[in-house]
């Protein structure tokens, strides 16, 4: 399942039906079966008028939308992938069920002031979450795993970046076999 996050304001301003919208987020985002999804619901001459009038979609023969749109909305692919990869819930030490990741609009703008739309920023929070959860799911600790708001405050990323491998350049006790 993937999240489409709609901007109504967005839509009022750029005079654009829902459909318009969603229809050129399928073009920028390489939606699997995005010629099949056209054929079910096709864009009309309208609706086309209406994308390259509102400057989303390019003026040309091809499908293709402006770099407008792209800086608009590649922002949040990268929050939705960490969203995504989050835990739903967990089980706590007391049997209760608790959820971890709530609305995604709760954490989104939190999400997007630590990244900033740098990818790197954005693989080193998923290599960090996939460390955690690869850890917690070894030594069985899922259920002390934080709530998303409160994971993203931490900042674990961080704190593994400071952490340098040790290295032993030379044998210490025990280390060398005679």
């Amino acid at each position: 399942m993937s999240i489409i996050d709609i901007d109504i304001s967005y839509l009022l301003k750029k005079k654009i039906t829902a459909q318009d919208f969603i229809i050129a987020y399928w073009i920028h985002f390489g939606t699997s079966g995005v010629q099949y999804l056209l054929e079910m619901f096709p864009m009309d001459k309208d609706s086309k008028e209406r994308l390259i009038r509102a400057n989303i979609l390019e003026n040309t023969e091809e499908l293709k939308v402006t770099d407008e749109f792209k800086k608009k909305f590649d922002k949040n692919v990268y929050f939705y992938e960490f969203y995504e990869m989050f835990p739903i819930y967990t089980i706590r030490p007391s049997g209760q069920k608790e959820y971890l990741r709530l609305s995604p609009t709760n954490v989104k703008d939190r999400y997007n002031k630590i990244v900033k739309g740098n990818e790197s920023i954005h693989k080193k929070i998923m290599k960090a979450l996939k460390d955690e959860l690869a850890d917690r799911m070894q030594h069985g600790t899922m259920l002390y795993m934080k709530k998303m708001a409160n994971w993203l405050n931490e900042e674990p990323w961080t704190a593994r970046e400071e952490k340098e491998p040790i290295k032993i350049e030379e044998p210490g006790y025990g280390q060398s076999v005679e």
